[in-house]
Formats: structure tokens, sequence, C-alpha cells
């Protein structure tokens, strides 16, 4: 955590947080990349990612549980760190509609975030977990 702690304080210029985790099953593991993304209005932003590799994880829910997990224990971090008037904004790579595989997750993930004070987006609204740790995930 002192690398997201590092990360924050050389960006405390920078209007909100946006944070997302996104995952990928291997053969016998789960890669997790977890993003914070830093933006100031009209400028653009930055990143960090972090990355955790562990025991496969053989379900739906057992990703997506980890991810609003880990997107949480960085956005709680985050929290103790930046001005209050930076916004945090937690992003899940859940689909808020049930015809898709993640949907029937979106309200109990949603309330994981929510309870905890964090603002939350939900597909197609997530992008820092759909796309940018999507992104990096593939990739690594």
């Amino acid at each position: 955590m002192d690398k997201i702690a590092k990360f924050i304080n050389d960006n405390l210029n920078y209007d909100c947080v946006f944070i997302g985790t996104d995952s990928k099953n291997m053969r016998n593991t789960t890669r997790y990349v977890s993003v914070v993304a830093v933006y100031k209005y009209g400028v653009g932003g930055k990143t960090l990612r972090l990355h955790r590799t562990e025991k496969l994880a053989n379900s739906l829910r057992h990703r997506l549980t980890n991810e609003a997990w880990y997107s949480l224990e960085v956005a709680m971090t985050v929290s103790k760190i930046i001005p209050e008037y930076m916004d945090i904004e937690v992003h899940l790579d859940v689909n808020k509609n049930l015809k898709f595989k993640s949907g029937k997750f979106a309200t109990q993930l949603h309330g994981l975030i929510t309870a905890q004070g964090f603002n939350c987006k939900l597909k197609p609204d997530s992008w820092c977990a759909s796309s940018v740790a999507d992104r990096e995930v593939r990739n690594v």
C-alpha cells in the first residue's frame, strides 16, 4: 500500500480518484489487476496498476466478489490520504442487466461498496474496471 500512498501524494493536484479491478483465470491461478486513476478536469489523468495472483477462483461469484473487495481495500487506503475535496468513485466490472451473467451479483456488490460510503458505478459506466483494468489484466 506504500505504492498507493506515494502515487496519491505525488498527484494531490488532481480532482478525483477512480478505482477498478478486473481479473482473468489462468491455469491454476486467477490474475487480478486493480487500477487507481487520478483525473483533473480539462487536463487528463494518470494511472497506477496493482497486480496480484491468487489461487484459482472457481466461480464467477468468487471472482467478482474478490474484485469488489480488492477495489474496496484500495479505496479505503486512498480515502485516508486524499484531501476532502477529492472524490473517490469505485468502478465494478459488473453489469446491471440481468441478461448478463454478472447481473445477478450487481445489487450485492454495489451494496458492498456503497455501504462503506463510496460512490459506485456499474457497467456500462465503470470504465476504470471494464476498460483500463481489463486491458491491463489481459496484457500481463
